[in-house]
């Protein structure tokens, strides 16, 4: 069974208030009319709904299942990462807004810490969705 507690003692972990606060400073309501930032967050999204169904069924598969899957789950890992380092290109030029991926870490050392906030992505638009 999952403990959150110690998920959150680990170095690496991001917490739910992290995550909403990484989430919060994207531009929405500024980028309201504007496609790009919307067409950027849609491969956020998409990337996401590619990688967290993998990562959640992760759980329960064996050995031989993961090794099956693993070079998939990579992919997606590495696509989700890159249409974040995109969108937070985006909007550092386009809204001035300070580099919030750089909070989740560097890719090349924080993957776990950045595949969570694919989690989170999630969870916000379902939450959201209400």
């Amino acid at each position: 069974m999952f403990d959150l507690q110690n998920y959150l003692k680990r170095p690496d972990a991001l917490s739910m208030d992290q995550a909403y606060e990484i989430y919060s400073q994207l531009p929405f309501d500024q980028a309201k009319t504007d496609n790009d930032f919307h067409e950027l967050w849609q491969d956020v999204i998409d990337a996401a709904l590619a990688y967290v169904p993998i990562r959640v069924n992760w759980n329960e598969q064996t050995h031989e299942q993961r090794a099956a899957i693993d070079t998939k789950r990579t992919s997606n890992h590495n696509s989700f990462i890159a249409t974040l380092s995109a969108l937070n290109r985006f909007t550092m030029n386009h809204y001035d807004i300070p580099n919030w991926l750089a909070e989740l870490g560097d890719p090349a050392t924080n993957r776990k810490r950045i595949g969570d906030f694919a989690g989170y992505v999630v969870l916000f638009g379902v939450l959201q969705g209400r």
